[in-house]
């Protein structure tokens, strides 16, 4: 797509490569986020959106998204072609993904002397290239010297990126933002009919969401307490899953557990959503939990969104979480795999009122931090930045 030029924002043209919906998930919800910001502004842009293929789950399925990919190379490289460009690409935490980025990268760089920005949406690199074949690292080290700068979801995750071919200065921190807008904080009493508990993201086993479901029998049988909890988000296949193979197995496993431990009263699923429904969810939910150690992980956006809403966030220790969700000051941090944990935290801010108040206050004072408006004007100054740069 192409919109006039607004030479006050941008000299060059952007060719915008990366993950939009469907599969909805944070990066491609963020990807969405910035791309719509730079139509606003009128910067002349092209959008070459990833071919979505779920996770290669045996040979013909790893061959036709191979195939995919080259094809989708094919097509970066023509519409590179001719002219100075700003490449922005997203990052790949898988070997088939940063084996697709690498030529697009050469190409534009070595080429074109296009400028390259790497967004990575992910929180964590350096074990997955300590884990790659050293045919591999080479590679990607060669790869990353043509880069010009190389965004990460914040901070605390520098150590996470410190890997040869990658010099400091070309990491820079910008955390995710949302849209945000007046949210009282919340209030919960031991008298309340319902107590609301929301978990949306998608269903990858190592997210958590057992650990979820476990909690809500643990609050019902053992606590006595009237908890329902809604499910959102769509059921995937993930490589480090430990118990499930494909997406009808982990549905099947889910609505077996709910079955078997008595939970259908006390349990939704409602699949994906967006939009005013899911905004519905967020607002409507005492808690959200999302006990994460998906190893895919980053900046959960879903964790803002219900701190903007002034639900208590329970959620894990994991890469960029903690600088959004700070043990007992703006949200619960538990241990992964611990249900146990989570029923506990929930029974005890139910009892409590005035820490469950105090909780709910300062995650909406935190989330302005992660405006969508701090978050624009980053990335926007990153941008001519790297547009003026020799």
């Amino acid at each position: 797509m192409y919109c006039s030029l607004d030479k006050k924002m941008l000299k060059r043209k952007v060719i915008f490569i990366g993950l939009f919906s469907p599969p909805i998930t944070g990066q491609s919800i963020i990807t969405e986020q910035i791309y719509d910001d730079f139509i606003n502004k009128r910067v002349q842009i092209i959008k070459l959106a990833f071919p979505y293929e779920s996770y290669a789950k045996n040979i013909i399925h790893k061959f036709r998204k191979t195939i995919s990919y080259i094809l989708f190379i094919i097509k970066c490289m023509y519409k590179s072609a001719f002219g100075y460009k700003i490449i922005y690409l997203s990052g790949a935490r898988s070997q088939l993904g940063a084996l697709r980025n690498i030529p697009i990268i050469l190409w534009s760089k070595c080429v074109f002397n296009h400028k390259v920005i790497l967004h990575f949406h992910c929180g964590e690199y350096i074990d997955f290239y300590k884990n790659q074949p050293s045919i591999i690292q080479n590679i990607l080290r060669f790869s990353f010297k043509y880069t010009d700068k190389i965004i990460i979801l914040g901070e605390s995750l520098r150590p996470l990126f410190d890997i040869p071919g990658i010099p400091p200065q070309k990491l820079v921190a910008i955390p995710c933002g949302i849209p945000l807008s007046f949210s009282p904080p919340r209030a919960i009493n031991t008298n309340q009919s319902t107590i609301r508990l929301l978990y949306l993201s998608n269903l990858i086993e190592s997210k958590g969401y057992f650990d979820v479901l476990k909690a809500v029998s643990i609050l019902h049988k053992d606590y006595k307490l009237n908890v329902r909890c809604d499910f959102c988000g769509t059921f995937f296949a993930h490589s480090d899953d430990q118990n499930t193979s494909n997406e009808k197995q982990a549905y099947s496993l889910f609505e077996n557990y709910i079955n078997e431990h008595q939970l259908k009263e006390f349990v939704f699923y409602h699949g994906p959503v967006m939009g005013e429904k899911k905004q519905n969810f967020l607002q409507q939910a005492d808690f959200f939990l999302l006990p994460t150690n998906y190893n895919s992980e980053g900046q959960p956006v879903s964790i803002l969104e219900a701190m903007s809403c002034g639900s208590i966030v329970i959620s894990t220790s994991y890469r960029a979480i903690p600088d959004m969700v700070i043990d007992n000051e703006t949200g619960i941090l538990v241990p992964y795999n611990k249900p146990t944990a989570i029923a506990h935290r929930i029974a005890e801010l139910i009892q409590n009122p005035t820490e469950y108040a105090r909780l709910s206050k300062n995650a909406l004072n935190h989330v302005q931090n992660f405006s969508i408006d701090k978050f624009n004007s980053r990335i926007e100054k990153l941008f001519k930045e790297v547009d003026v740069m020799p």
